[in-house]
């Protein structure tokens, strides 16, 4: 299970970037077309410096990482609160808004409600240009074949050709010697540049245009909501709302319009269902999918039928999806993309020669991945690599750690087993307190 080998590389960071604690008034109003407050665009600020937040227990007391960060401005707020007083989940309701957005804005940029050319210019309707906060000011320069920059109401938002989200923010996370999380300084992070982005999607998939934009969603909620499920359905309607209002005018001159949401509990035969009911409607984009396993599963129904899939919910690695097509997007930032932002935050932190913990097959091994290439990119060394996942003897891990007399560690690992491997290797004098710890996201928010 101990893989022991060094990686170093003395290349110039080409595919990311990190700005820290300046981040802030990059994402001023001042970069958005219009006046602050009558946009949708967030502040893009974190908690203010020292608040505590999540108690994630005194064993991971000095472990830092980084988490994504986000302030609603005052009308989103009022907006979703309107649409769904119980949607409480802002982050997912504004990642789900944005997933309206980009869809109907490439709609106008393409003339057309045909799937395919939606489909097409979605990464374009988030790319460079001038910025702007909402639909009604994106629509005019995208009519005037402009360049611009949608950054909406979840805050910067780019996407690759591929449909992953290239760009977030970012805030540094600590736990305090009573175990409770304290956020720091904004960090930018970026996952690559516009010259790497991918192929661009097939125009021609999928229905022809008929005129009218249809929007279906794929958001399953049990007999007991998920908050973050409902918060999406919200964003989706309150998105829908605003873009139907008579002075905007809705998409292509004619109203959008939201398909019923007919995917139940979630399960694989009410999903499959849902899809195909969803293509029988004659749906142009869809909103959903909250994992990994939904993804798989409506996915190659959607694609078949030439039907963008854009989920506010999955931060899965693209790789582990499988979508050749080109119609998956995200509008929440991927582990992948997370995992880039730890390695440079350890980076800049002096870290210069780490263990990585890279943790269970699938999302945290492709988090741990991209810290790692963010460390060696920036002149790091990883001295090993160890799969430690929840069920392993930590007390056995830990003995090897130790062996190798670690400077710093790179864990990618879940809470538990976070803490678990904390507590053994503090009495072996590599816990946090003793060396440098850079865990994941998900150890800082609440369980």
């Amino acid at each position: 299970m101990f893989f022991r080998h060094r990686r170093r590389a003395t290349r110039s960071i080409l595919a990311t970037t990190m700005v820290v604690a300046a981040l802030a008034s990059a994402c001023s109003d001042e970069r958005l077309q219009g006046d602050g407050e009558s946009l949708i665009a967030p502040t893009s600020l974190p908690m203010p410096e020292g608040a505590t937040g999540v108690d994630v227990g005194v064993a991971l007391a000095g472990v830092s990482g980084a988490r994504t960060t986000w302030a609603p401005t005052e009308r989103f707020r009022s907006g979703i609160a309107a649409t769904d007083a119980g949607a409480n989940d802002l982050v997912t309701a504004a990642a789900a808004y944005d997933a309206v957005v980009v869809a109907a804005l490439s709609a106008e940029m393409a003339r057309s409600d045909a799937s395919g050319r939606i489909a097409a210019g979605i990464p374009a309707a988030t790319g460079v240009g001038s910025a702007c906060g909402d639909f009604e000011r994106c629509r005019t320069p995208a009519l005037e074949e402009k360049d611009f920059d949608y950054e909406g109401a979840s805050g910067p938002l780019t996407l690759d050709r591929m449909g992953t989200p290239t760009q977030a923010d970012f805030v540094t996370v600590t736990v305090s010697p009573s175990g409770r999380t304290v956020s720091g300084d904004p960090i930018g992070g970026q996952l690559r540049v516009d010259e790497s982005l991918g192929s661009p999607t097939d125009q021609r998939r999928g229905k022809p245009a008929d005129g009218v934009l249809r929007i279906g969603t794929i958001l399953p909620v049990g007999s007991n909501p998920d908050d973050a499920i409902r918060s999406a359905r919200a964003g989706v309607q309150h998105a829908v709302a605003e873009i139907n209002n008579p002075v905007i005018g809705g998409v292509l001159g004619r109203p959008l319009e939201l398909i019923a949401d007919s995917s139940g509990t979630g399960t694989e035969a009410e999903l499959i269902a849902a899809a195909n009911a969803l293509v029988a409607a004659g749906a142009d984009v869809v909103i959903g999918a909250t994992d990994e396993r939904s993804a798989r599963i409506v996915l190659p129904i959607l694609s078949a039928a030439g039907v963008a899939l854009i989920s506010p919910l999955d931060p899965t690695p693209e790789a582990s999806i499988g979508d050749p097509d080109g119609l998956y997007f995200r509008t929440t930032p991927t582990d992948e993309l997370s995992g880039r932002v730890l390695g440079q935050l350890a980076s800049y932190n002096g870290v210069t020669d780490a263990i990585a913990i890279t943790g269970a097959p699938g999302s945290q091994q492709a988090f741990a991945q991209r810290a790692i290439d963010a460390l060696v990119e920036l002149d790091g060394t990883v001295s090993a690599e160890i799969p430690f996942v929840a069920g392993d003897d930590p007390a056995a891990i830990a003995d090897m750690i130790a062996a190798a007399t670690p400077k710093s560690i790179i864990i990618a690992t879940d809470r538990d087993t976070t803490t678990a491997l904390a507590s053994e290797l503090a009495a072996r004098g590599f816990g946090p307190a003793a060396v440098p710890w850079f865990a994941a996201p998900w150890v800082f928010t609440a369980a």
